[in-house]
């Protein structure tokens, strides 16, 4: 259908502003469909990114956690290293049961009159001080001493008398 013009000629645009009217309708059109796209662009950008981050705060958080328990496994793995160490340390040390066992083996065939004053014990050797009240029980346990088999060398390291307490007779014994 064609346009009807009902307007006097003398007041109707002239056909190159009709035509640059047109141009710039249809620019505008196009710049307006142009903006929407744009604009609907921009928000899916936006609604993604923000998805992106937030998963990525996410697997952080993850992370985050997983180097705490392992921090904690590490601790644990470190210690458990250094009691490992101070044990092979402790383990490869020599110990002095069986030297206290030989001593217990000893006092208790001392007689009566004899008391021990000091002892000092060690995985190579013992030292044993005593106090003896008489010169027969000094006798027996020398005698006693020099009987046993616990001990390689037994070594007189200090004799003496005092006349308030008796004899006092210190001992080394080597194994």
């Amino acid at each position: 259908m064609p346009a009807i013009n009902l307007l006097p000629t003398d007041l109707s645009p002239k056909s190159s502003i009709a035509k640059a009217s047109q141009i710039i309708k249809n620019a505008s059109i196009v710049g307006l469909v142009l903006v929407i796209i744009s604009a609907a662009g921009i928000i899916a950008f936006l609604i993604i990114t923000s998805f992106q981050i937030r998963n990525s705060n996410t697997h952080q958080d993850q992370l985050k956690a997983g180097i705490k328990s392992l921090e904690q496994t590490e601790q644990r793995l470190v210690l458990t290293k250094d009691r490992l160490k101070y044990a092979e340390e402790v383990l490869g040390k020599e110990t002095a049961v069986g030297a206290i066992e030989d001593l217990s083996l000893l006092a208790s065939g001392l007689p009566e009159e004899a008391n021990i004053r000091e002892t000092q014990i060690s995985a190579t050797k013992t030292e044993l001080s005593l106090i003896v009240g008489n010169s027969s029980a000094l006798t027996q346990i020398l005698a006693s001493l020099m009987a046993t088999d616990y001990y390689e060398k037994i070594k007189l390291t200090s004799f003496a008398f005092n006349i308030n307490t008796g004899y006092v007779v210190s001992v080394e014994f080597s194994k």
